[in-house]
């Protein structure tokens, strides 16, 4: 691929750039011809009224007169991005690929970013992107498109590859050659925002024992493939696809069955000695699945499973079924590595604290581990992730674990066993790591509450400050009168975008029932507060909880009409009784009858909560929010508490 050029600009810097670009053409020679597409006047703006009015007749101008007689021919351009102009660069390169579509793309210059780039690969526009004009790396980028190879993609460069995957080179991680393989697994289907948060804590938990360590995110790969088909069934209304084994036979497994295909390819290749998958109660079925056809291919493989959604219950009948060697239960990063450990050293037999282990066709439990300290916690490792394919081009982080209330529908305190903070300075280290390595500025700060500790949450904001690292980033927080103006003023300067409130009811009485601790009188002071510092605000409602009636539902719905003008979004989900939560294990003090906690099948036992009931409340609310705010995106897009994700 030596027939090259570069294209400068739009540009409409109000600098002399000549000699800016006579010293690139003098550098850069080697790959062509420069052609300086358009100098915009000073002043110039992407506004989309000015860009159309008076922009886009001199782009077309100079594209016939000035780009195309030069491009005749050409197979690759170094596009050359001299400051933030990007409408105009946008508008020639499309003209480009509409009228040579097999011309390869690279944009370059100091003013581009990864999530630049990235949004520009995956919408179409370009092939690939270099963070550097560094002559030896434009020259690797042509050598790679002449012969595309995952394993040798330039350092600081993003590329699409075949598959469409967008890859990029990535930091590593040094490894013992007598290190343990280990292939971590998501199975569909889990949200796509962003990278599996639990299975970047054990691989950086397995990698700094020294332990081989793949991980694979297949749900993203299901996602990528059948999001057109499959989009809508992250709506409530459709959740039971994935939860309720009739439906998903008929409407999902022969999708995703094929995905385990492509698994079995990187299994053949990596040629692991265990395998862990994370599982979540939207991913009970296809794990299971999943697992039966792996260990009837790869019977000496052993395998283990961890995940919020890893019960005893289910531990129990995967081990007696046969699919796993094991299951981690609760916080995993210690248990995994002790379990890991005993395998490659071939242990004799023993029970280990916090997993039950297949001894002899039967499950072995062992009391629970007591929990770490939080700061002996290691850091999570995505650098086996393709970091640019997520729907949001952002990372989660934690300040703490655990929860300080106990709320009744919530498995988290269970899970968590209690609320442990990392110092100030712990939590703004693991973000500036991420942020170093990866390039990444938007962060989901993924703890149950950001606001458990006021104090934590306050000198974390105050450290972003002083830093003066520009980030954003999100998360929940309860709706606490001690979440006052001044921290909520601090958390807007350091780069709060948006907060999620688990309002669930503003009914006392329902709020009372859910054991939350907080009094309905505060809410709108709260919300108002942060409204008025700049931040967008979410609020999660709860239909059906238990004592719920008419009553209490339009309570909730007359304060949600009362404050929609501070609400940017509504996150509406109806109430399912978890496994293990209080709740669930109290069923009788709540007057309920439980059937199936993952269809949702329960009623109350006066006959007036049942499912029909929730689901016509759920459709009521979510109309009449439509009515009221006239935009589809007010309304988050009900999948499964995403954020809330723990440890494998």
């Amino acid at each position: 691929m030596n027939n090259t050029t570069i294209i400068y600009g739009p540009t409409s810097s109000s600098q002399d750039v000549s000699i800016d670009l006579r010293n690139l053409e003098e550098e850069l020679k080697e790959f062509g011809p420069f052609v300086k597409s358009l100098s915009l006047e000073p002043g110039y703006n992407e506004d989309l009224k000015y860009f159309e009015k008076e922009v886009i007749p001199k782009l077309n101008r100079v594209f016939h007169e000035s780009i195309v007689k030069k491009i005749m021919g050409v197979e690759l351009i170094y596009w050359y991005f001299p400051d933030e102009i990007l409408l105009s660069s946008e508008y020639l390169i499309r003209l480009v690929k509409k009228l040579f579509n097999d011309i390869k793309v690279i944009a370059i210059g100091p003013e581009i970013n990864h999530e630049k780039i990235r949004r520009l690969i995956r919408n179409g526009i370009i092939d690939a992107g270099a963070l550097s004009i560094d002559v030896k790396t434009l020259g690797e980028v042509r050598e790679w498109f002449a012969n595309p190879d995952d394993e040798k993609v330039p350092k600081n460069v993003l590329v699409k590859n075949k598959m469409g995957i967008i890859k990029f080179n990535k930091p590593s991680n040094s490894i013992k050659d007598d290190g343990y393989k280990v292939l971590l697994l998501l199975p569909p289907a889990w949200n796509n925002d962003y990278p599996p948060y639990g299975l970047a804590h054990i691989s950086g938990a397995l990698k700094q024992e020294g332990h081989q360590v793949r991980c694979l995110d297949y749900n993203a790969r299901f996602w990528d493939k059948l999001i057109d088909k499959y989009g809508h069934c992250a709506d409530y209304e459709h959740m039971q696809i994935w939860t309720d084994r009739d439906r998903y036979n008929k409407k999902a497994k022969k999708d995703v069955e094929e995905i385990f295909y492509q698994v079995f390819e990187e299994i053949d290749k990596f040629k692991p000695e265990a395998i862990g998958l994370s599982v979540f109660e939207t991913n009970i079925i296809s794990t299971a699945d999943f697992l039966r056809v792996l260990k009837d291919r790869y019977p000496t493989i052993k395998t283990f499973i961890g995940g919020p959604s890893v019960t005893n219950k289910l531990g129990h009948e995967m081990i007696r079924s046969k699919y796993i060697d094991a299951a981690v239960m609760g916080e995993g990063e210690f248990t995994t590595i002790e379990l890991i450990e005993r395998w490659k050293d071939k242990q004799v037999f023993k029970p280990l604290p916090g997993a039950l282990l297949s001894h002899e066709g039967k499950a072995v439990s062992s009391e629970g581990r007591d929990l770490a300290p939080i700061d002996t916690i290691p850091m999570p490792d995505f650098s086996e992730f393709d970091l640019y394919n997520y729907s949001e081009f952002m990372l989660p982080i934690f300040l703490s674990r655990g929860c300080v209330a106990k709320c009744s529908f919530c498995y988290e305190t269970q899970y968590w066993k209690k609320f442990r903070i990392k110092t100030p300075e712990m939590a703004f280290e693991e973000l500036k790591k991420s942020y170093d390595l990866y390039g990444i500025n938007q962060f989901r700060i993924n703890d149950s509450l950001m606001n458990g500790s006021h104090r934590l949450l306050e000198e974390f904001t105050d450290l972003i400050i002083e830093s003066g690292l520009k980030i954003n980033y999100a998360g929940y927080c309860r709706l606490d009168p001690k979440l006052n103006s001044r921290i909520l003023n601090k958390m807007a300067q350091s780069g709060c975008k948006e907060i999620s409130f688990g309002m669930e009811s503003a009914s006392q009485k329902v709020v009372d029932n859910m054991k939350k601790e907080v009094d309905v009188n505060d809410y709108e002071k709260i919300i108002h507060d942060t409204y008025s510092a700049g931040i967008n605000v979410m609020i999660c409602i709860m239909i059906g909880f238990p004592g719920e009636g008419w009553r209490e539902y339009f309570q909730t719905m007359l304060k949600i009409i009362r404050l929609r003008k501070y609400i940017h979004q509504l996150n509406l989900s109806i109430f399912i009784p978890g496994d293990g939560t209080p709740i669930w294990e109290n069923s009788e003090h709540y007057q309920i009858e439980l059937y199936d906690t993952q269809s949702g099948s329960w009623k109350s036992k006066d006959g007036k909560n049942t499912h029909k009931v929730r689901v016509f409340r759920y459709k009521l609310f979510k109309k009449i929010w439509f009515l009221l705010k006239g935009r589809k995106d007010s309304l988050y897009k009900w999948a499964y508490e995403l954020a809330k994700e723990p440890a494998i």
